[in-house]
């Protein structure tokens, strides 16, 4: 059972929510990680461009890492976990900015602005 069940994720169909398009959790938590981090170090006021450049910065990021994997000896690059990278990123630079969006604004209340 279990071979078959193996056989039917590696040809793509969906297995209890385990097929070759089911997104998968560890790229999308690196590159949320990744993303908030970079949406916080960002200089103040934060505007939505800025959110945009980090995407693209993990865009390039995420490309270059599955390019890479054609050099490395059993790997290879995948479209989907490009895309699992791309929605990570998205959630963890939305978080921040949000994140960091309450921040001024509170502290704009304490200084009585």
């Amino acid at each position: 059972m279990a071979e078959h069940r193996y056989a039917l994720v590696q040809a793509g169909v969906g297995v209890a929510g385990h097929g070759a398009w089911a997104v998968r959790p560890p790229h999308v938590a690196l590159f949320a990680a990744v993303g908030f981090g970079l949406s916080l170090t960002r200089r103040w006021p934060l505007h939505w461009w800025d959110g945009v450049r980090i995407w693209l910065i993990l865009l390039a990021c995420s490309l270059a890492s599955e390019a890479a994997q054609a050099f490395v000896p059993g790997r290879n690059g995948n479209w989907l976990d490009v895309r699992d990278d791309l929605i990570g990123a998205a959630i963890g630079i939305v978080v921040g900015m949000a994140l960091r969006a309450v921040w001024a604004r509170s502290s704009e209340r304490r200084a009585g602005v």
